[in-house]
C-alpha cells in the first residue's frame, strides 16, 4: 500500500508568460518530473499548483525546469 503522507502541494508564481500555451508547456514539463502527481496552472493568475511526493522531488527541481523553458518562478506560501 502506498503512503500518501509524503504528498505535498505548493504554489509557484510565474513570470514571463505570454499566453495559455506557456502554462500548458510548464504543466507538461513539471508532470514529467518523477514524483510530481499533478501540475495545474493558470495563465490569468500567473501561477501553477504542483502536487508531489516530497520524498522524490521538490521545489528546486520545479524552478529549474521552469527556468529551462525560459520562464521564472517563485515558490509562494499559501498559508
Amino acid at each position: 500500500m502506498t503512503n500518501n503522507n509524503a504528498n505535498k502541494e505548493i504554489l509557484i508564481k510565474l513570470n514571463g508568460l505570454h499566453c495559455s500555451s506557456c502554462v500548458m508547456n510548464i504543466e507538461m514539463e513539471l508532470e514529467d518530473i518523477k514524483g510530481v502527481k499533478k501540475a495545474e496552472g493558470s495563465y490569468t493568475k500567473s501561477e501553477v499548483k504542483v502536487e508531489f511526493d516530497e520524498k522524490e522531488t521538490g521545489p528546486e527541481k520545479f524552478l529549474e525546469a521552469i527556468k529551462g523553458l525560459g520562464y521564472s518562478g517563485e515558490v509562494f506560501d499559501k498559508n
